[in-house]
């Protein structure tokens, strides 16, 4: 399968990461489905609450976090069992800078967060954004 053919089928919409659909959302949390190509990665953004990344198909998830004394922390999210560092699930504390980008020709996942409210997303600031920049996320 090819990521316009999930992309259609999942009625996914072009959007802060990549291509995306929520599912689920209530004054609980939210789930979304996201798409990532080479063309759209994700954006540079944090939110307010925890999300739980989940692996579903195609290449391992490059995510890249931008830590408190300023250092990038990469994770991959993968499937199970595909690489020695790959990850099915991915937590990214609320407030973490983060941005995320495929290793191959599209990452399909899904996001979901609990934070009694549905998250809302936050611009970094100009130099958070810098340093992202140098790692090579916009």
């Amino acid at each position: 399968m090819e990521a316009g053919d999930i992309i259609r089928e999942l009625d996914l919409k072009p959007a802060t990461c990549g291509f995306m659909r929520q599912t689920w959302d209530n004054n609980h949390g939210a789930a979304l489905y996201f798409l990532i190509t080479s063309d759209r990665p994700g954006a540079v953004h944090s939110l307010d609450a925890d999300q739980m990344y989940h692996f579903y198909a195609g290449a391992p998830l490059e995510v890249t976090f931008l830590t408190a004394p300023g250092q990038l922390e990469r994770h991959l999210l993968g499937a199970f069992g595909s690489g020695p560092t790959h990850q099915p699930q991915l937590l990214i504390p609320a407030g973490t800078i983060h941005g995320s980008r495929t290793t191959g020709a599209f990452t399909l996942a899904c996001t979901t967060s609990f934070s009694g409210q549905p998250p809302r997303a936050a611009q970094p600031t100009a130099d958070q954004q810098k340093q992202m920049a140098k790692a090579g996320f916009h």
